[in-house]
């Protein structure tokens, strides 16, 4: 049958490559066809202006002023979350972000501040995550000095009205009913009680009414001056005001945040016991999930912020060309998809291998893990190739340099939580660039992907469990995997089909503007029996971006819904 397809191209700019003379014969060229960009040269299309300072409290601050955008946001990030809350009241960290919204001192009236966000086309929400509890709004420009003055005045003098204490618990309670049927919530409460015994990360962290029971207006005002500090909040403000503004701004409405000097937090980085690995559980979801995840412990990434261990060894496990895993499982019809993602918090965190089976793959559990296991195997027998860091660096390069313009609340957000860990005019480089090509940090990252750290969770409806876990009564069943079983995985044998990505040819080596652009309206590039072909070359921008889109047209295509 044939078929055809209709191919547009637009928004590209033309830029000079030689990737078609140059090809790669395998992963021992040490050729690398990548682009030299010069990342500190200033984007002319980029009118924004940055400053960072530290108020005399300690509070720090990011102040972005950007003409072009549509709103002003605010965030500020507290670096004290639910591993704080007491065990007799767990989830009071969420309820006290709950509480700081309903009145202070300056403005009592709970509705104050939600009214004047929306009558500024604004809003208002807040998160308590294991580590941080961030606020953050939108709000017109106009609107941006008022909302200031409310917002900082959560951090200030809130007042607790003790009449909304039990109004807000509901509101905390009924948060955690909407999440009781959701399996991700459901699993990761799972993993959560399995840690080790008196980590705070077993920790139960919405609340309901059972946990948070007999929490009072002082228990509350207690916990709040036990950890909110001004040396601890990371504050930015994003806005199309001027940079004097802001500063005026902020000066004026958070130079009264209270400090207390608090130490920073710390936890034991030895979250399981290892008397619980290398181990199995097996979870029973409410939808028709089919689900193996692989969790292995893993150190705080971010003193690798050069190196990104983390990101390279993702990219590889992750990676779905010729030789992958992924391609090996999906030919042996055992999963659909895979995804990596390494989990870094100040104590440590995870390394998550999350793959999506088949009805195939269900059965044949130990096979997916040992074809893992044979893939870890290749990586620390072939290393950490020079080539595949010089493309992820090129390519880190090439998205920073032309990276697209972010705001909102959603952008300071981001950068308020990074700001614990980065300095505040470094994040976007930190967080985005790879700056050194270190072997040893990769294999020590490796070096924690062996089969005796082992925590694996098996999703599916028809598990045997024999457990209950406390706060979503989700059935499980926890066993500790045969010695023989990790052995062989231990000792898998290489396979053939398991292989490093081969160097990308695609990465250009040019990246420099040619000149006039001919051609602006769109014309027919290619006709033949496979389809047609159209181009559109964008000369408005003049960035090395394209867009692509691909229209198959193939009577077989809606045959069935498969």
């Amino acid at each position: 049958m044939k078929w055809l397809s209709a191919l547009l191209i637009i928004g590209f700019i033309t830029i000079g490559t030689n990737y078609m003379q140059k090809h790669f014969k395998g992963s021992q060229d040490t050729s690398y066809n990548t682009a030299s960009i010069d990342i500190d040269t200033p984007n002319p299309n980029d009118k924004r202006e940055w400053n960072s300072l530290t108020l005399p409290n300690k509070l720090e601050v990011l102040l972005i002023s950007d003409p072009n955008i549509k709103k002003s946001a605010a965030s500020l990030d507290v670096a004290v979350g639910s591993l704080e809350d007491p065990d007799e009241h767990l989830g009071l960290a969420h309820f006290l972000e709950h509480m700081l919204f309903l009145g202070t001192k300056k403005f009592p009236d709970v509705e104050e501040y939600s009214s004047y966000l929306s009558t500024y086309q604004g809003f208002a929400n807040a998160f308590t995550a294991p580590e941080n509890t961030n606020y953050h709004f939108e709000v017109a420009h106009d609107g941006l000095k008022g909302a200031l003055d409310r917002f900082s005045q959560f951090f200030i003098a809130p007042t607790f009205d003790a009449k909304f204490v039990e109004r807000e618990l509901n509101a905390v309670h009924s948060e955690h009913q909407k999440n009781l049927n959701d399996d991700l919530w459901r699993t990761r409460m799972v993993l959560r009680s399995l840690h080790k015994k008196g980590h705070p990360r077993q920790k139960f962290s919405t609340g309901d009414k059972e946990t948070l029971s007999g929490v009072s207006r002082d228990i509350l005002i207690e916990f709040y001056k036990k950890h909110y500090s001004a040396n601890r909040m990371k504050l930015v403000v994003m806005s199309k005001h001027s940079l004097k503004s802001l500063n005026n701004w902020v000066e004026t409405f958070f130079a009264s945040v209270p400090n207390y000097d608090y130490k920073d937090l710390e936890y034991d980085k030895n979250f399981f016991s290892d008397d619980q690995l290398p181990r199995l559980v097996e979870v029973k979801p409410v939808k028709d999930i089919k689900k193996l995840t692989l969790y292995f412990p893993i150190p705080n990434l971010t003193p690798y912020w050069e190196s990104k261990p983390g990101s390279i060894l993702s990219h590889l496990i992750g990676h779905e060309g010729s030789g992958s895993l992924l391609s090996l499982l999906k030919k042996e019809n055992l999963v659909t998809a895979l995804g990596t993602w390494p989990e870094s918090n100040s104590y440590g965190g995870l390394f998550h291998v999350d793959m999506t089976l088949t009805a195939k793959g269900v059965g044949e559990r130990d096979r997916i893990i040992h074809l893992f296991f044979a893939y870890i195997k290749m990586l620390n027998k072939e290393g950490y190739k020079k080539y595949i860091f010089e493309e992820s660096r090129s390519m880190a390069n090439f998205n920073y340099v032309f990276r697209d313009p972010k705001e909102g609340s959603q952008f300071v957000t981001q950068f308020a939580n990074r700001m614990h860990k980065y300095p505040a005019l470094e994040i976007e480089k930190r967080t985005s660039l790879f700056s050194k090509y270190a072997q040893d940090d990769f294999n020590h990252l490796l070096s924690h992907i062996k089969p005796e750290k082992l925590t694996a969770f098996f999703v599916h409806k028809d598990v045997q469990t024999d457990s209950v876990e406390t706060h979503y009564k989700t059935q499980y069943k926890e066993s500790i995997i045969d010695s023989k079983l990790v052995e062989e995985w231990k000792n898998t044998p290489e396979h053939l089909d398991l292989k490093l990505p081969e160097p990308n040819e695609f990465i250009p080596s040019q990246l420099a503007f040619k000149g006039d652009l001919e051609a602006t309206k769109p014309y027919k590039l290619i006709e033949n029996e496979w389809g047609s072909f159209w181009l559109q070359i964008d000369d408005t921008f003049k960035l090395p971006k394209a867009n692509i889109h691909l229209n198959l047209f193939n009577n077989k295509l809606n045959r069935s819904p498969e």
